[in-house]
């Protein structure tokens, strides 16, 4: 392996585990236990901002199960470079193992809409 590649490895290996730091920080929820308690005093919004409010849950709700598509993909992409024959086609493997449709919110995406790196 070249001093350039390792380097690049090491580099990756960095921003995975920052990646894993920030879903563990994300899966932090006291914040939002704590708003959803304000949501039943009287008097907490207007009826703009409630639409304000229910539409930023809205978006970030989205962007987490969008989150959790893009981690599987990473992650079953990862095993199956792990997996796949040396002298076999990565990109044949990672065919197969998403003919079955990932869930994005609003589309259901196969292999056919995304390449293999």
């Amino acid at each position: 392996m070249s001093q350039e590649h390792q380097m690049n490895i090491e580099r990756l290996e960095k921003r995975v585990e920052a990646l894993t730091d920030a879903f563990i920080n994300l899966g932090k929820t006291e914040d939002l236990k704590r708003l959803s308690l304000d949501l039943r005093r009287p008097g907490w919004t207007t009826p703009a901002e409630f639409a304000f409010a229910l539409g930023m849950v809205e978006s970030l709700h989205a962007q987490v199960n969008t989150l959790a598509a893009l981690k599987g993909a990473l992650v079953k992409a990862s095993e199956l470079v792990r997996a796949s024959d040396p002298d076999g086609d990565p990109a044949d493997e990672w065919a197969k193992a998403f003919a079955v449709t990932a869930n994005f919110p609003g589309k259901k995406v196969t292999a056919n809409d995304v390449s293999p790196v």
